[in-house]
């Protein structure tokens, strides 16, 4: 199992390995009575922990709550612009999307709310850096994909040039 580096898929794949590994059923590591013992004596971090002995009194020999098992899930930076709502690893979805962008149903599908689009043009592309020609040749789709990814940054907490006016973010 891999994942990108997005919350929304790194949740997916910690969901998933919560299936295949079920807290309390997956052999989970047992603390030993030596592992018990260091959490009580000179081993023990000097931290201070709060409500430390029921912590532990609920673990009982699990090393984590519920008697679940760690496992990682390893990551990699998809570098796509569309990365948190991009439907690049599928060739049959790329190709459908693909199509489906291209053909006049959109224009009759979306033209109504191109409004939308041309109002929030100026902080979508300041937001992602885009250039005019992105901006000017967008689709209805690219600029909902391009919100969309905004939304995401702003949701994770990452930095980004925020010039949208409360209405804008609206619209958004």
């Amino acid at each position: 199992m891999q994942s990108t580096d997005v919350e929304r898929t790194l949740q997916s794949g910690y969901s998933e390995l919560l299936g295949i590994y079920p807290p309390g059923e997956s052999g989970a590591f047992k603390l030993s009575q030596a592992n018990l013992s260091a959490l009580q004596s000179r081993g023990f971090p000097p931290l201070r922990v709060r409500n430390a002995s029921k912590i532990n009194e609920d673990l009982g020999e699990d090393a984590l709550p519920n008697g679940m098992t760690s496992l990682p899930v390893p990551t990699f930076i998809n570098d796509s612009l569309l990365d948190d709502c991009s439907y690049n690893g599928c060739p049959y979805v790329v190709s459908a999307e693909s199509q489906r962008r291209a053909s006049p149903e959109e224009e009759h599908t979306y033209g109504p709310y191109k409004y939308i689009a041309i109002n929030i043009r100026d902080p979508v592309q300041t937001a992602l850096n885009l250039t005019d020609e992105q901006v000017d040749t967008a689709t209805f789709t690219d600029t909902y994909h391009w919100t969309d990814t905004i939304r995401c940054l702003k949701f994770d907490g990452f930095e980004y040039e925020d010039t949208f006016s409360p209405n804008q973010w609206l619209e958004a």
